[in-house]
């Protein structure tokens, strides 16, 4: 699908992630939603595909590392 129709791919990631934040409580919501504009922002100004995974990467561990520190 990334090859042959990126841009259903990019509706389909947005539709399915949109469905997620959804179905989410009402309190959880916004968080997500924030990430969600987040997470476009990033991929918005990614070079080409594999930038953007380097880049989405990144804020994943980034996120790993928060989630981490507030265990400790």
């Amino acid at each position: 699908m990334a090859e042959h129709d990126p841009a259903a791919l990019e509706t389909l990631r947005i539709t399915m992630s949109q469905q997620i934040i959804d179905n989410a409580s009402e309190a959880m919501q916004p968080r997500l939603q924030a990430q969600l504009s987040h997470i476009n922002h990033v991929i918005a100004t990614g070079k080409n595909p594999n930038h953007v995974n380097v880049m989405l990467r990144k804020e994943l561990h980034k996120q790993f590392v928060r989630f981490s520190q507030a265990l400790t």
